[in-house]
């Protein structure tokens, strides 16, 4: 037994653990940090398991399926709870979010072509929106309606083929990586300026998910457009 690859696949299962802790809490607070540190720990089993190169079907397979709990059935239970008294069988729609992340996460362990980038709304971004959103509910109510057309939405991008940027480096040079260190800027910058200016961290996570979307977007324009020239 290669005793370095429990290290990240041990790191996974903190995910998981954290995403059934978020599941039986009742105090929303306690949920969005359970899912948030979910997140910390999907990110760190990956840079672990390349750091040390043990990268594995096993790992892979079980970061999935801690995926699947902590950024998409738990987003779609709170969701359900907090509209379901007003949109009764309506409220039903929120797990979409679980479906389409089932789909999503089985589609890119079957797809090679997302060794580099992914294909459509990654999980964490998901989780991280969806439990931020449920903890400013509690001061700055949205209306439900705007939050169960999100979720219809957020349903299709999971499943949709969206180009998105991964973290993952090949190295760490600036040439090749711009679009991931601009990323990486900009979800700092979004959680420092919400934490000053709009007085409260948790805030950053929208509008960092917002940046993701644009700042992927740039980076496939530009990709495309140079594929464009190279051809011609």
């Amino acid at each position: 037994m290669n005793l370095k690859a429990l290290i990240p696949n041990g790191v996974t299962l903190f995910n998981l653990l954290f995403g059934v802790a978020a599941l039986v809490e009742d105090d929303i607070n306690w949920a969005f940090y359970f899912i948030l540190f979910a997140a910390i720990a999907d990110f760190l089993d990956g840079f672990i398991a390349r750091t040390l190169n043990v990268s594995s079907e096993l790992g892979k397979q079980l970061d999935s399926l801690a995926d699947l709990v902590s950024f998409g059935v738990v987003p779609s239970v709170f969701l359900f709870r907090l509209l379901q008294p007003e949109w009764g069988n309506l409220a039903f729609l929120t797990f979409g979010l679980s479906a389409a992340a089932a789909f999503r996460l089985a589609r890119f362990n079957t797809d090679p072509s997302q060794a580099k980038g992914f294909k459509g709304l990654p999980m964490p971004a998901n989780g991280l929106f969806w439990m931020s959103v449920m903890y400013v509910q509690q001061s700055q109510p949205l209306p439900t309606i705007a939050l169960l057309i999100l979720s219809v939405v957020f349903t299709f991008l999971m499943a949709s083929r969206l180009p998105l940027i991964a973290l993952k480096f090949d190295h760490y040079k600036l040439h090749g990586n711009l679009s991931r260190y601009s990323l990486i800027l900009g979800v700092i910058g979004s959680i420092v300026f919400a934490s000053f200016a709009l007085k409260n961290f948790v805030y950053g996570f929208p509008i960092a998910l917002i940046l993701y979307i644009v700042i992927s977007f740039i980076d496939y324009s530009i990709k495309k457009n140079e594929q464009i020239q190279s051809r011609n």
